[in-house]
């Protein structure tokens, strides 16, 4: 876009000039369209590092089986 615009002599260094706001407002929203892809990405880079990093107290990374829950015991009414 700007390499089409700077063939065809558009003021583009000038912010008065519309393709010069557009072209300003093009490069603020790619910086903060770049800015939230780092920030997702560095959280879903943390997740997976928090999902296999070893558990405290396990061996080679694996967590330790916990026992299956028990169920409720329900009492029966007696006839």
């Amino acid at each position: 876009m700007e390499e089409g615009a700077r063939a065809g002599s558009l003021a583009l260094s000038d912010p008065a000039q519309p393709y010069g706001i557009l072209t300003a407002e093009a490069t603020r929203l790619t910086d903060e369209f770049q800015h939230t892809c780092d920030v997702l990405q560095h959280g879903v880079d943390e997740a997976r590092a928090a999902s296999t990093a070893p558990a405290a107290g396990s061996e080679h990374g694996k967590s330790a089986a916990r026992p299956p829950r028990a169920e409720p015991v329900r009492e029966t009414a007696t006839p």
